[in-house]
């Protein structure tokens, strides 16, 4: 298992986390996310090795140029599914979780950070920190309802519709 600590670090650098942004949709090599960033080629190569190492970026397509093999990485990985976990799944599923869960804060930071220094019309993002105190039974029923909650959402016909990340952890202090 990846070391939390260095996991963590990588995926909240700042450069970090906008490879993995330019990379979520379509594979980029990297001289197209140095352009994209306006860095140096050179500025990026120990980032991505860093994150490939802890599998939040993938070479998804290799291609030879002459004598040169030119990478193509890919972190759509990191989008591409819901989870819901618990002590019930196995602890495998671990360290995608937390990949997933620490790039996903990572944006909703980052787009807070954008919305408090240029104050939009509407919000990007909404964090709620709150302490309840709740029975047995009344952390069940949250939990039901919250899962309810959300089915009834997705199944609700309206359109347009944007795409939200819900991104809840629920704690016993």
């Amino acid at each position: 298992m990846t070391d939390m600590k260095l996991m963590t670090k990588a995926l909240l650098d700042e450069k970090n986390f906008q490879i993995l942004k330019v990379t979520s949709k379509e594979p980029k090599t990297t001289k197209e996310i140095a352009a994209l960033l306006k860095l140096p080629t050179s500025n990026l190569y120990y980032a991505i090795k860093k994150l490939i190492e802890i599998d939040a970026l993938r070479v998804v397509e290799k291609n030879t140029i002459g004598n040169l093999i030119e990478h193509k990485y890919s972190s759509q990985h990191l989008s591409d599914f819901n989870l819901d976990i618990n002590h019930e799944q196995d602890t495998s599923i671990f360290e995608s979780y937390l990949k997933l869960y620490l790039v996903s804060q990572q944006k909703a930071l980052s787009l807070l950070k954008s919305d408090l220094e240029n104050e939009p019309k509407e919000d990007s993002v909404k964090l709620i920190l709150k302490d309840v105190e709740l029975t047995k039974e009344q952390w069940t029923q949250f939990q039901t309802h919250i899962e309810t909650f959300i089915n009834q959402l997705e199944k609700n016909e309206e359109n347009p519709k944007d795409m939200y990340r819900i991104s809840l952890a629920a704690y016993k202090q």
